[in-house]
Parts: structure tokens; C-alpha cells; sequence
């Protein structure tokens, strides 16, 4: 367990999305407004203020990564956000619902927590966790658009006064059980009246819908897949079932929204956009892998071997496969859309595979053999994807 002093808004880790992109209105393009009088202004510094007392709590417990090619990353792909944010008066769900602008700096800390989390004023930070797990550019953008709409929101802000209206839980305890999160958070909380534990989990939750749906703004607005949004919180919600810790169920303990309803909700908003849900473009888990072996070609998927190609014409066919292979695998198909044709394996009748004499040689069996084979190994990648991202029918 990570030892720190949490001060910012928006546990990648619990969310699960990581809904990162959650919406509930018809717009995605923000308001147009983007003028700042002077009691706003006031309001936007003390943010600034606050996020440098913060910055300085927060760098004296934790270790800033010392991975330079993080931290260019997290700066170069943060920069597109921000800048977005800046130009955008982002509808607010929850929140301050005036424009605010800031001057946003992101930094990588040292530690293999899948988390990041947002500071008043515009200070992101992402642990180098996050970072092995996320799986592209767009993934990581996904994230820090989430983060970057947790600040322009002025979410802490909106906390204090809330806080302050219902009289709850003092705000360095409510931040610090916040921003960890589900089993942590637990612990921090048990010395406070079960009220203020309610009061605190439909805070959070409200904060959370309102940063997914300001970073589904930000994300449409930006050069990024918006797939991403829901690739990484599938496979966070993925990790959190796989482990006995993290699924529990904390009921009004909880910080974040369930899993779930989290992915649900971002489906549901992707194709309300009508934007295209193209797992294999935003991700390697959900997407066809070649690798070159002695004597062929391997083409794998969600870490199972489907086909090993063979050949001086191994690289050409294995490519052309593999796209094949994604676009099956995009439209989340039925095991029973896996058939042949002979030497064919097909795809909802397109060819995903012209099994070859020579690779059956290869792999030491006949050709009906390896045709059965490699229908088997697709259905099983199949029915592994199954298991971790959303279905048809799960809404």
C-alpha cells in the first residue's frame, strides 16, 4: 500500500471510467461563453492558490518518476487537453457551471498504482502505474481529459461549499478518503457518523459523472480515438472482479459509481455520438498481434495463439489476416459466426484465414486438423473478450 496524502479529485483506479466519458446531455461541444468577470477571477486564483499549497503537500510525501519519456508523454498528450479545456466553456453536470481557465502542468509520480488524480488550480498527476497499463495515447488522453474536467469544474471548490452548507465531514478528511478510494477510503471513514459517509459517496459520485462527462466533452473535441474511453474502464472493471480486494462491495462506502453502470453509460453515449466502438484501434488486449517466429508469422489476440503463418508470403498474408481479424473481432461477433469453408475460416461469411497446406506441415497436421484447430483457438479469444468488455443486450 501507497503511503500518501491524497488531495486531488478523480481515482482513475475506482472509477472505472478511468466511465471516464459519460454523458447525459445532447451536447458535446461545450457552451461558448468564455469570459471571466472579475469575482470569477477571484475564485479561479483562489483555486491556483489552494492547488500550490497542495502541490507542495502532496511533493514532499510522493517521488516525481524520474522516467523522462513518462513524464514528455503525460506532458505532450495533457497539453492537447488542456489546451482544449482552455478554449472550451465545458457544460458542467456537477459543479461550477461558469468557464474557468487555468494554466495546467501534469507530472508522472513514482509508484505502480493504476491512479491519478487532479488538484485545484490545474496539477495533474499520474502514477507510472497508469502508465504500464494503459494501452495507447488514447487511452491516456481518455484519462486526463477525465482529470483536466475535475479541475476546470473547480470541484474541490464545489466540495468546500457543499461542505460547508451541510455541515459535513471537514474537508482534508473528506479529501483524503475521496481521492483513495474503496477499501482505503473505508478505513478513513469509519471514525465518521454513517451520515457523512452517505453525504460523502453521493458527493463523489456526482463529481465523478460530472468529470466523465466533461472529459466525453474534451475527448470529441480532441485528435483522440474516443473508443478509449470505454477500452480502459472494461479492463479496469476487468481487474477489479479478478480481485477478491477490490469488488467488494462497499455500499454507501463507496467513492465511486459501480463499474458497470460506468461502462454502460459510456456505451450508451458512444453510440448516441454515433461514434464507432473500434476496440483493436486504441488498444493491444483487444486487437490482433503479429510476431515473427522462426520460420512464419504468429498471429495472436487477447494472449491466445489463433494462427501461425508460413511461407515466403508469411508477412503478407498474416497482415492482411490480422485487419480481417479485428474487424471480426470489433463487431463483437457470436461464437457461432466462426465457421469454414472448406480451407477458409470464416468470419459472418468473410474469409478471416485461408489455411495452407504448407502451415499445416508447420504445425505437424493435417489441414482439416488445423482448420478445426484455429476455429477453436478464434472462438476461444472469442469467448475470452466476451468476459471483459461490454455486450449487446447489457444495457
Amino acid at each position: 500500500m501507497v503511503k500518501r496524502l491524497l488531495l486531488g479529485l478523480g481515482l482513475v483506479y475506482a472509477i472505472a471510467p478511468l466511465g471516464f466519458c459519460q454523458s447525459t446531455t445532447d451536447s458535446a461541444s461545450g457552451k461558448s461563453d468564455l469570459t471571466i468577470d472579475v469575482k470569477h477571477q477571484k475564485d479561479i486564483d483562489g483555486d491556483i492558490a489552494m492547488g500550490k499549497k497542495y502541490v507542495e503537500q502532496v511533493e514532499k510525501t510522493e517521488k516525481i518518476s524520474k522516467d523522462e519519456e513518462m513524464q514528455k508523454r503525460v506532458k505532450r498528450i495533457g497539453g492537447v487537453m488542456a489546451d482544449l479545456a482552455n478554449k472550451t466553456h465545458i457544460i458542467a453536470l456537477w459543479g461550477d457551471k461558469r468557464y474557468s481557465k487555468f494554466d495546467y502542468d501534469f507530472k508522472v509520480l513514482q509508484g505502480k498504482d493504476v491512479n491519478a488524480f487532479s488538484l485545484p488550480g490545474g496539477h495533474i498527476y499520474v502514477y507510472e502505474g497508469l502508465l504500464n497499463f494503459v494501452q495507447s495515447d488514447d487511452e491516456l488522453a481518455a484519462v486526463l481529459g477525465h482529470e483536466v474536467a475535475h479541475a476546470a469544474l473547480r470541484h474541490v471548490a464545489q466540495l468546500q461549499h457543499d461542505a460547508a452548507k451541510n455541515q459535513a465531514i471537514e474537508i482534508p478528511l473528506i479529501l483524503a478518503s475521496i481521492l483513495r478510494g474503496g477499501n482505503t477510503g473505508y478505513g478513513v471513514l469509519m471514525g465518521t457518523q454513517l451520515a457523512s459517509q452517505a453525504i460523502l459517496s453521493g458527493w463523489s459520485q456526482r463529481a465523478e459523472d460530472a468529470a466523465d462527462y466533461g472529459g466525453f466533452q474534451l475527448m470529441r473535441q480532441s485528435p483522440y480515438n474516443m473508443a478509449a474511453c470505454l477500452t480502459l474502464v472494461e479492463r479496469l472493471n476487468t481487474m477489479e472482479k479478478n480481485n477478491p480486494l477490490l469488488s467488494i462491495d462497499w455500499g454507501i462506502f463507496r467513492t465511486h459509481p459501480p463499474s458497470d453502470e460506468r461502462v454502460s453509460a459510456i456505451v450508451h453515449d458512444l453510440k448516441q455520438a454515433n461514434i464507432p466502438i473500434h476496440r483493436s484501434a486504441v488498444t493491444t488486449s483487444f486487437s490482433a498481434q503479429l510476431k515473427k517466429v522462426d520460420g512464419g508469422v504468429q498471429a495472436w489476440f487477447n494472449n491466445k495463439l489463433i494462427y501461425t503463418f508460413t511461407g515466403d508470403d508469411a508477412d503478407h498474408r498474416a497482415e492482411a489476416s490480422r485487419k480481417r481479424l479485428n474487424e471480426f473481432f470489433d463487431s463483437m461477433p457470436a461464437l457461432t459466426d466462426v465457421t469454414n469453408n472448406g480451407d477458409q475460416i470464416l468470419g459472418k461469411a468473410g474469409v478471416l484465414i485461408d489455411v495452407q497446406p504448407g502451415d499445416a506441415d508447420k504445425a505437424k497436421v493435417s489441414v482439416p486438423e488445423l482448420v478445426d484447430k484455429t476455429k477453436t483457438s478464434i472462438k476461444g479469444a472469442l469467448f475470452a473478450l466476451a468476459l471483459q468488455t461490454w455486450q449487446p443486450g447489457a444495457e
